[in-house]
């Protein structure tokens, strides 16, 4: 799960305490008075569980009106559950259209394999040509059960 905080330091700020918070508060830092849809779901492949706990990502496409754009990072575990978060203590996702990529290691990339892991999708999915995988979350939604099956 992708945890970013919003911190300024007081000369960074350039106008104290009150920019700070202004800075934070517009940019929707903690996902305060921004509209976030409660989505989660279950991960499984060809129909049955993954084979191990994983990560979905979601990138920002289409925003809608003045929201900002915030990507997601999504563990989803053993079981291929989730429950998606763009905030560390606001469960939800801003509403937008997202592209997602699944990741679920046998062994994960690293230094020491230079790079290269080996994954449990198949190549087709890893493929740079791969069609995206796309979520689409309207805004005044509703919660969201989105199941992806790989």
């Amino acid at each position: 799960m992708m945890r970013e905080a919003c911190t300024i330091s007081w000369r960074e700020s350039g106008g104290g305490v009150f920019m700070a918070t202004l800075v934070c508060v517009l940019a929707g830092c903690g996902g305060r008075g921004v509209e976030l849809i409660q989505v989660s779901g279950t991960v499984t492949f060809d129909g049955k569980p993954v084979p191990a706990a994983g990560t979905l990502y979601f990138r920002p496409v289409e925003v809608n009106g003045g929201t900002p754009i915030r990507p997601a990072s999504v563990p989803f575990d053993a079981l291929g559950r989730y429950v998606a978060y763009t905030f560390p203590e606001a469960p939800g996702l801003i509403p937008g259209r997202y592209h997602v990529r699944v990741e679920c290691w046998k062994v994960p990339p690293s230094e020491e394999t230079s790079g290269a892991g080996q994954s449990y999708l198949p190549g087709r999915a890893l493929a740079a040509d791969a069609a995206p995988l796309e979520f689409n979350l309207p805004p005044g939604s509703a919660t969201q059960v989105w199941n992806v099956d790989l």
